[in-house]
């Protein structure tokens, strides 16, 4: 394989791509190790998510402003498709940091443990991953600002029902738990 500008580029463009992954693998890997219920929550919100975007995404495709833009390829969440004129509309991507950001500052806030640098951190990752999914051509900025928007809304609408599952003790306190490890403010 020979090694081009345009190659490196692509790899690149993936790895920047490859932020809702990486934390969905973490997720796992969390909810497993520590047979946490509130990360197991969070996971189930992901799988939410993608019916409520399938289900937008079979709706827009029908026009032009849903079709990925020409020359998209491996734009899916594991890169298995995502090829020109398939849904790309609202970013899934897009959907799914913000969802997450708006999550976890919510939760952070009440438990004050919000910091600038988790700001800071969501910040880059979400710049990365916008110009990750524009510049690979998965996304039009319209579907990348709309998935944004979905995101925010379902990142509420998924901290109004975690509030009303905090009356269950176990889910409680693995929440509170998660956010404290994330802050190293209890053992693990």
């Amino acid at each position: 394989m020979k090694i081009t500008k345009e190659l490196i580029k692509r790899i690149f463009l993936d790895i920047f791509s490859s932020s809702q992954l990486v934390i969905i693998y973490g997720l796992i890997l969390h909810t497993l190790y520590y047979f946490n219920l509130y990360t197991f929550f969070i996971y189930l919100s992901i799988f939410f998510k993608t019916f409520v975007l399938s289900f937008i995404k079979k709706r827009t495709i029908k026009f032009n402003i849903g079709k990925r833009p020409k020359g998209a390829i491996n734009c899916n969440m594991f890169s298995c498709g995502g090829l020109s004129l398939t849904g790309g509309m609202p970013s899934g991507h897009m959907t799914f940091l913000f969802m997450l950001f708006v999550i976890a500052y919510m939760n952070l806030k009440k438990l004050d443990l919000l910091t600038n640098n988790f700001i800071y951190f969501f910040a880059v990752i979400i710049l990365l991953t916008i110009i990750g999914r524009y510049f690979s051509k998965c996304h039009t900025l319209l579907q990348i600002i709309m998935g944004s928007v979905l995101g925010i809304i379902l990142g509420y609408f998924i901290y109004f029902v975690e509030n009303i599952l905090s009356n269950i003790e176990l889910f409680r306190k693995d929440k509170e738990t998660f956010y404290k490890r994330l802050y190293k403010k209890e053992k693990c």
